[in-house]
C-alpha cells in the first residue's frame, strides 16, 4: 500500500473500496463508500474524490 493510499481500503465483504477521513473540531472518522471495485485507475477515481472533499473542507465550503 503506497502512503497516499493509507485513507483509501477495500471492503473485504464486497470488494469495493471506500475512504476514511478526518475533519478538525470532530473526534471520529468519517467514511465514504463507493461502488468501485479495486482496481488501479479505480484508486485514482477514489483518491481524486478525497482530495476534492479535502479542499471542500479547507475552503469552508460544507455546511453541517
Amino acid at each position: 500500500m503506497k502512503d497516499e493510499d493509507y485513507w483509501i481500503h477495500k471492503d473485504p465483504n464486497s470488494e469495493k473500496l471506500f475512504f476514511r477521513f478526518r475533519v478538525r473540531r470532530f473526534s471520529k472518522q468519517f467514511y465514504l463508500s463507493t461502488e468501485l471495485k479495486d482496481t488501479k485507475r479505480n484508486r485514482e477515481i477514489v483518491r481524486s474524490r478525497r482530495d476534492a472533499i479535502a479542499l471542500k473542507f479547507k475552503l469552508v465550503q460544507i455546511n453541517f
